[in-house]
């Protein structure tokens, strides 16, 4: 892996921009300068941000991106929505209880999972933040280096 120091803010503007070019979703996430591997932290809120928008039916999608440094060097970020959110076989491919790769199944869960696992991290589902909708966690390696702003949201 690669570790930079990287703008988490402009990272998941940018990625909001990509996964909704029309602007139909609302976006809050952190603004702040981080330490760690931006390519696999991209390819992660990419298809977390990408599954949340394509496996909802609301017309405006709120999407909530957290992280914090709970313990030194072990960022954990939240991505949470109010969609439809998870069924049993997505939180068993999350959580890592299903081994079996259905017909024409994308890099999605499974990927992510191999992906934070092979940079030391770990992922996991957990409760709602909001009244519906899934909620994954996950860590990596790195740490907060400053913020920019006390937080910043956009509507992607």
């Amino acid at each position: 892996p690669v570790v930079s120091c990287f703008d988490f803010g402009h990272s998941v503007a940018d990625i909001a921009a990509l996964l909704d070019p029309l602007s139909k979703h609302f976006i809050h996430f952190n603004n702040i300068e981080i330490e760690g591997d931006a390519l696999a932290l991209q390819i992660v809120l990419r298809n977390l941000v990408d599954n949340a928008i394509r496996h909802s039916d609301r017309r405006e999608l709120m999407i909530a991106i957290d992280v914090v440094e709970n313990e030194p060097g072990v960022l954990t970020f939240t991505v949470g929505d109010n969609g439809n959110g998870l069924l049993g076989p997505d939180i068993r491919r999350i959580n890592g209880n299903e081994t079996a790769s259905p017909a024409g199944d994308s890099y999605g869960f499974r990927g992510v999972r191999r992906l934070v696992r092979s940079r030391g991290g770990d992922v996991w589902t957990g409760a709602p933040l909001f009244a519906s909708g899934a909620t994954v966690h996950f860590t990596l390696p790195g740490r907060i280096l400053g913020e920019r702003t006390a937080s910043a949201s956009r509507a992607a």
